[in-house]
């Protein structure tokens, strides 16, 4: 093989490598549309307790959403009791976990979700889509936790 026919299949070669990839460049799948998965760990422990000790953590989202899916919701609490509190109006969990006087409490709640990039453009004006009354109403509702009618909505007005 001559000098000349050496450098010129090296350069081929080094083009065709650097060039290996580019078809991601102009494909219609983009890195947006892909899923990317977490674990989020949460520990909590009472340090100074005095008789029943209760813990409440609040669980990844139970619904799928246009940008996150729950994989699993899982929790330890050694030497007490945990379960999974659902509200299916609200799509929420809460762990709520309870220890007698006797036990450290101590309790851990991993969460597994896949999130999705969002991007929003905050300079364009006006361009979300407009709710309708009745999708609103669901979180303008009061609860026994967060009572918004009654002397509350008479004060507020």
């Amino acid at each position: 093989m001559n000098r000349r026919d050496f450098l010129q299949s090296g350069g081929i070669v080094s083009v065709s490598l650097a060039f290996a990839k580019a078809g991601r460049l102009f494909s219609q799948v983009t890195t947006v549309d892909l899923w990317r998965t977490f674990e989020v760990t949460t520990r909590v422990e009472v340090l100074k307790t005095s008789g029943t000790t209760h813990i409440w953590v609040p669980a990844a989202l139970l619904t799928e959403t246009p940008f996150q899916k729950t994989i699993a919701n899982t929790f330890n609490a050694e030497g007490g009791t945990a379960k999974l509190l659902e509200s299916k109006t609200g799509a929420l969990g809460i762990i709520a976990a309870e220890f007698p006087a006797e036990v450290r409490p101590v309790l851990t709640v991993t969460s597994r979700i896949a999130t999705k990039n969002c991007a929003v453009d905050l300079t364009a004006r006006g361009t979300a889509p407009k709710e309708g009354r009745a999708e609103l109403e669901h979180f303008l509702r009061p609860t026994k936790l967060l009572p918004t009618d009654g002397i509350v909505k008479a004060t507020a007005s």
